[in-house]
């Protein structure tokens, strides 16, 4: 049984290096016709080694963890958002960022960290019988990105700009990461679920978590890191291990085998913070948040 284990984690580790290497090599070669170098064509999609070795280690942390499924429909979503952003990128339009923004990340950060394991420690959530209640719940947690306003900084001082392309970026990307979970799991389940059921929970996601992980995550936490001198791939990375340890607040003893499950959380945060960097809007963000959630 441990020679079997062993030799299936071999295997899929190999496919994942393999994937992870071929792919990008075969467009490449498919969209340069060889007229520059790899290297070259790596930089000019802005895929750094940092952000190679991270997704490798990532992506096998969630083949251990979360899900091989979805494995390879993360990498395809990896290299068509760094292959295609130059279709959807807003390139008139630049991140606002001020010193200002980690100082109001801090304190937002704690407040809302200090909301949800008040509510999981004494059982709040488990009192939500009907939508409302869970709404009325969620409202002081939306409340926390208000206290940005205590660092002088204003929704106006991030972009929400929303233009078709982005929009079908959105759309795109979603179909990737979610394509195999729906047809591996969930597709007869998906079937007999009504179009209205998918719009109120979409709308539900929009109002919490989408809008406020996006504001604190996206707009505060990278456009603060990105505010000090920290190089976009860096920063990005750093805020989605930030983003997915928060996925593990319990009032429990955190373990090793907790950390490792938000390897998933942490991918979709980097993803999801590589749209941010493109778009430079929070817009985007918080409906591929959504859209994700949803499903």
């Amino acid at each position: 049984m441990y020679n079997e284990v062993i030799i299936h984690l071999i295997t899929y580790s190999s496919i994942i290096l393999f994937s992870f290497s071929l792919l990008p090599w075969v467009i490449y070669i498919g969209t340069t016709k060889g007229k520059i170098s790899f290297l070259q064509w790596l930089k000019r999609n802005q895929i750094s080694p940092i952000e190679g070795i991270f997704s490798i280690v990532c992506l096998l942390t969630i083949m251990c963890f979360n899900a091989i499924h979805m494995i390879i429909p993360l990498i395809i979503t990896f290299y068509t958002i760094h292959t295609s952003r130059h279709l959807w990128i807003n390139k008139p339009t630049v991140i606002k960022h001020k010193t200002d923004f980690l100082p109001a990340f801090i304190v937002i950060f704690l407040a809302y960290i200090g909301i949800h394991i008040s509510y999981l420690s004494f059982g709040v959530w488990e009192t939500a019988n009907v939508i409302n209640e869970y709404r009325l719940l969620q409202f002081p947690i939306i409340l926390t990105v208000s206290f940005g306003y205590l660092f002088k900084i204003r929704f106006r001082d991030f972009n929400w700009s929303l233009s078709y392309k982005n929009l079908l970026a959105v759309f795109i990307i979603f179909v990737l990461v979610k394509l195999s979970y729906v047809v591996v799991f969930d597709f007869d389940t998906l079937q007999g679920l009504s179009v209205s059921y998918f719009s109120r929970n979409f709308l539900q996601q929009i109002y919490y978590p989408s809008f406020v992980e996006e504001v604190i995550f996206r707009g505060f936490l990278l456009g603060g890191l990105l505010s000090i001198g920290i190089r976009q791939d860096k920063a990005n990375i750093m805020q989605s291990i930030v983003f997915g340890l928060v996925h593990i607040l319990r009032p429990v003893p955190i373990t090793i085998i907790m950390v490792c499950s938000t390897s998933m959380q942490i991918y979709l945060g980097y993803l999801i913070g590589k749209v941010y960097l493109s778009t430079k809007s929070l817009t985007p963000c918080i409906i591929l948040h959504a859209l994700i959630d949803t499903i």
